[in-house]
């Protein structure tokens, strides 16, 4: 919680807080790739200036922005919104930007355009290889979880391997001591030496 709250003192926030935090994009954003143009922007009955799309998903709604999603279908004269997204390329990546986006809220300031999870892709990476994040697998460190800190993350992904408990625990929560031997602040949970 100490992170969240500071998260929310860096973007003038307090705890009656309207803010809500994720990375969305347009259709016309270098960011929309052909694929996103096909699985993403195209939902019947939506208007396709309306339709926005987050990512990584995961998104932090204030409590206001949440009302107002739940609300949305009472707007909509009481129809459904998630029903058109049906066949909708990760669907939930497109619906709550969306949602913001037909209640009036996004694009605007009480939307901040960054992401709580910590999660890149390979610009470089064709085809399929595009639609899944780098594995850090053989990462995970001190440096990795400080850098992801210093720009704003609260969570991380994608990790395939298992993690050791103890060691995840010192990291994240910046405890010293239990050190498996041979780890240090400078060695991935795995043994290997960070590069410099």
């Amino acid at each position: 919680l100490e992170s969240l709250a500071s998260l929310l003192r860096r973007y003038g926030t307090d705890e009656d807080c309207c803010c809500s935090f994720l990375d969305y994009y347009s259709r016309e954003s270098p960011r929309c790739t052909r694929f996103d143009e096909h699985a993403c922007f195209h939902i019947e009955g939506l208007p396709t200036s309306a339709i926005y799309k987050a990512l990584p998903g995961w998104c932090l709604l204030s409590k206001k922005h949440a009302e107002q999603v739940i609300n949305l279908p009472d707007k909509l004269g009481g129809k459904e919104l998630y029903p058109l997204f049906k066949s909708v390329w990760a669907p939930e990546e497109v619906f709550f930007p969306t949602a913001l986006s037909l209640v009036g809220t996004l694009p605007g300031s009480e939307v901040v355009q960054m992401s709580i999870m910590w999660a890149k892709w390979d610009e470089r990476a064709k085809g399929s290889q595009r639609a899944h994040p780098i594995v850090y697998d053989g990462n995970f460190g001190e440096k990795l979880v400080t850098r992801a800190r210093n720009e704003g993350y609260m969570f991380m992904r994608k990790f395939k391997q298992k993690l050791n408990l103890d060691d995840w625990e010192r990291i994240t929560f910046r405890k010293s001591g239990n050190k498996r031997e041979g780890v240090d602040s400078d060695t991935t949970i795995d043994g290997k030496r960070l590069k410099r």
